[in-house]
Formats: structure tokens, sequence, C-alpha cells
């Protein structure tokens, strides 16, 4: 039961699109959601797809994110990989390649966040 209503959460927080008013929960629901994903008990579309937007995936584009909403989304992204990009890697290898990855992190100029996410992805 937990999981269900846990998934449904989760989703329906990462799915929707973020508000700057919002934006502090859209973060801890990512950590949440990495967290969950890398340990194996959660692994739905919406995490991979908020994940890949936030990225700034052409290709995968939702919302189309400006400004302030935008920093959140990359933020979130940059939480979820720093919570465990290996299994994205290993388990999507085209979606998620790590070059790919990694010229998207140069795109987003979040000046504190970007070097931590390199070096994590470097180890």
């Amino acid at each position: 039961m937990f999981q269900v209503s846990f998934q449904e959460d989760v989703d329906d927080t990462i799915g929707r699109a973020i508000k700057v008013a919002e934006g502090e929960s859209h973060l801890v629901v990512s950590l949440l959601a990495a967290r969950a994903r890398s340990i194996g008990i959660l692994n739905t579309p919406e995490i991979l797809g908020c994940l890949a937007e936030g990225l700034g995936f052409s290709d995968e584009v939702v919302h189309n994110y400006q400004g302030d909403e935008a920093k959140i989304a990359a933020m979130c992204s940059c939480i979820q990989l720093l919570c465990g990009a290996s299994p994205l890697l290993r388990d999507q290898p085209k979606r998620f390649a790590k070059g790919r990855i990694l010229a998207a992190l140069d795109n987003l100029r979040i000046s504190l966040i970007d070097p931590l996410i390199k070096v994590r992805f470097i180890v």
C-alpha cells in the first residue's frame, strides 16, 4: 500500500509544471524519487521525464521552463543525478548517455552545482 501511495504522490508532484512558490516541494520530491529509484523501489516515466526535461533534452521538453522554473528543474535533475546516475547510464544508455548528460550540464550553467555533478560523473 505504501509503495502505491508513494508512487502516486511522487508522480503527481514531479509530473506537474514547476511553480517557483512550490520549488522547495519539487526539490524534496526529486530527492525522494531519486533515492527510491536508485535503490530500485520506484522507477516511473514521470521521474525520468522530469530528469530529462530539467537537463534540457530538446526531444523531451514538455513544460518549456524559463527563468526561475528552469533553474528549479535543473537543480531537480542534478539532485537525481547525484542520487544515482549509474543505473541510468546502464539501463538507458542512449537516452542518458554520459556524453549527452555532460553536454547538458555544460549548458545549464548552475555555478554551485555543476562542478559537483561533473566530479560525481567522472568518479
